[in-house]
């Protein structure tokens, strides 16, 4: 299970099905869970924000370029170099660490329902 279980910061993307390219960032406040084998499971370098990253790829922007890129004729699906080959400009490390310090407190305080 440690394997597999999904940590604050990690983001999910969808590799397959009508959501292919759709991601989430693991916030602080999550439930206990793991992730499947339809998901590909990003962890950012420690250097980088990954509430940065977690925003562009939750972005229209990136839906669209993951759909002009995925394969398959029924059933939509995506590898993970065509998740991961989409290019991101990063601020300056003084920037992510400012734009952190404001969306961090939004995203900490998350509730979800039972």
């Amino acid at each position: 299970m440690p394997k597999y279980r999904l940590e604050e910061g990690d983001i999910v993307i969808a590799r397959t099905g009508a959501t292919t390219g759709y991601a989430k960032r693991i916030n602080k406040l999550h439930p206990e869970s793991v992730f499947a084998s339809y998901l590909v499971r990003i962890r950012i370098c420690s250097e980088d924000s990954n509430h940065y990253v977690g925003f562009i790829v939750e972005s229209d922007e990136y839906k669209r370029f993951i759909k002009a890129n995925i394969g398959g004729a029924a059933q939509p699906q995506a590898n993970a170099q065509i998740l991961t080959s989409f290019n991101i400009l990063m601020p300056t490390q003084d920037i992510q660490y400012l734009f952190d310090s404001i969306v961090k407190r939004i995203f900490d305080q998350g509730k979800f329902c039972k």
